[in-house]
């Protein structure tokens, strides 16, 4: 690379020497076609100029890019739910992982906590119906009722024996598992998991599976 430099430059200084203009004043014919050139020159230059001013700016109808507004925290609060027919979601609860991403599915490590099964108007050796926990987000703090929002994981619970019914008296450590994901859409929620029971009889909803126990997180999560 050197090499090739060093012979670019010798090429360089001799040139001068071989293509020497002539001092020659021009002749009376040959001054006014090379003024004219000089004219059309100057011209042209200036014409470029003015067309890289006005328009080689690119864009200058369109509308500055700016970044997505933050989004604002929503006000939330630790909350729990009534523990309907003695089916009891409590204990230390915990989702990680998810993605903050608006509507990007993934994975998350969901821990909802311990389940208890204790209905002292029915036997021992009563039964729960099938069990599952979903993690929710939604709009506003939830206190009951109707639970409006978007499911961002769901599993159901399976206990000693391969089991998805709890025994009457029984109290159970969820384990943490990793479980298929979406996040929200574009916003910030409130994060509730539901205790949900299968219930034929007296549940209403499409799959008759209705919240019975809910524990909402004190802390928004927010998806951008």
């Amino acid at each position: 690379m050197n090499e090739s430099g060093n012979n670019n430059n010798a090429a360089a200084r001799q040139e001068p020497r071989q293509q020497r203009r002539s001092t020659t004043p021009p002749t009376r014919a040959e001054a006014p076609m090379q003024a004219g050139a000089r004219r059309w020159r100057i011209a042209f230059g200036a014409l470029a100029a003015a067309v890289i001013a006005a328009g080689c700016g690119g864009g200058g109808d369109d509308p500055p890019a700016t970044a997505s507004a933050a989004i604002a925290p929503r006000t939330c609060g630790l909350t729990n739910g009534p523990a309907t027919g003695g089916l009891d979601l409590s204990g230390p609860a915990s989702f990680n992982g998810l993605s903050t991403s608006a509507g990007a599915s993934g994975t998350v490590l969901f821990d909802p906590g311990d389940v208890t099964y204790f209905n002292p108007a029915l036997p021992s050796t009563a039964v729960s119906g099938s069990l599952r926990v979903s993690l929710w987000a939604t709009s506003g703090s939830y206190t009951g009722g109707t639970l409006t929002g978007q499911v961002v994981a769901r599993a159901p619970l399976v206990f000693a024996g391969g089991s998805n019914q709890l025994g009457n008296g029984v109290k159970v450590d969820i384990p943490a598992a990793t479980l298929s994901a979406t996040s929200p859409s574009r916003g910030s929620y409130c994060m509730v998991i539901t205790l949900e029971q299968f219930d034929s009889l007296n549940c209403t909803s499409g799959d008759r599976y209705c919240i019975v126990d809910w524990a909402q997180f004190a802390a928004s999560s927010e998806f951008q």
